[in-house]
């Protein structure tokens, strides 16, 4: 078996859905507040500015399936979620989160994994 290391990223073989993200203690707190949005598969963070331009970019394009409103666009499209909303969507999905703090308390590591089937 031949073994390839791909800098930055984090893979498995297994069938389960492995996310890893390092973030500020900032932009955690953000998200705590509703400032930023995560995306519920990547662990991805978006601002509300990020969304509203892929938002603009989104309506210039032709689409068989046009989302009818920002919000739709927001969750279903981008998967951009609230901390509440992300909470539910690990529910609905199986999903397990773990939010730890570095001991400094400037970073936090926010992993998910679970199994879909």
């Amino acid at each position: 078996m031949k073994v390839q290391i791909r800098q930055g990223v984090f893979e498995t073989n297994s069938s389960s859905t492995h996310s890893l993200s390092i973030i500020s203690k900032e932009k955690s707190d953000l998200l705590d507040k509703g400032e930023l949005y995560i995306n519920g598969y990547s662990l991805a963070i978006y601002t509300k500015e990020e969304v509203d331009s892929r938002w603009e970019e989104y309506q210039k394009e032709d689409h068989s399936y046009p989302y009818p409103n920002k919000e739709e666009f927001r969750k279903k499209y981008l998967c951009a979620l609230t901390m509440e909303e992300f909470e539910e969507f690990c529910e609905d999905n199986y999903y397990e989160t773990l939010w730890e703090t570095s001991p400094d308390d400037k970073w936090v590591a926010v992993s998910l994994w679970g199994d879909r089937s």
